[in-house]
């Protein structure tokens, strides 16, 4: 048997400084429910959010495509389609960022349920008031729950926005203000 001498490897340790945390995330993260994002993430991504989807709501009403009645319902079954699809993907882009944000304090994400839940409510009374005339003192109701779920979702929407989040990694990822030092590559 032969030995062979080699030579030894020396560590070398680079980018060991602490990296910058990042404001901007690839769409493919946005539209994910998994992660850790910021307070003022959650705020300006919520607003380019409310920005873009007001934008082709108020598109589709300017451009005559989606009808709507003097009292701010949709007119017909093909409206509430064009509006359902558009609310189900708002739906769906709120609860990934309320769920990215709950995930920072350590809540379970379900709880984004409760900041959304007022956007089906809104759908089901518009499908029922494009098929049924409500009784008398119905459509009354139905404000006043419409009313009362949408105080609980701008004070949960509240709490996400202003309180702080964990401090350090969680189970769900690292700190979005304080990120894990860089790799530190060793040869």
């Amino acid at each position: 048997m032969v030995l062979r001498r080699t030579k030894p490897k020396i560590a070398i340790i680079r980018g060991a400084e602490m990296q910058k945390p990042k404001f901007f995330i690839p769409i493919q993260q946005w539209l994910s429910p998994k992660g850790r994002i910021s307070r003022l993430q959650y705020f300006v991504y919520g607003l380019i959010l409310a920005a873009v989807f007001m934008g082709v709501f108020l598109g589709l009403i300017i451009g005559d495509e989606l009808k709507i009645d003097e009292e701010g319902h949709v007119a017909t079954l093909f409206d509430f389609g064009i509006n359902a699809a558009l609310q189900l993907a708002l739906i769906y882009t709120l609860f990934c960022l309320a769920s990215k944000r709950l995930h920072d304090l350590s809540w379970p994400a379900w709880l984004a349920l409760l900041l959304i839940i007022d956007i089906p409510v809104d759908l089901a009374a518009d499908l029922a008031r494009l098929y049924m005339t409500l009784p008398e003192g119905a459509e009354t109701t139905v404000k006043i729950i419409d009313g009362l779920v949408k105080i609980a979702s701008l004070g949960i929407g509240l709490n996400l926005t202003f309180r702080p989040g964990d401090k350090g990694a969680n189970k769900h990822g690292p700190d979005p203000l304080r990120p894990p030092p860089a790799p530190i590559d060793v040869f």
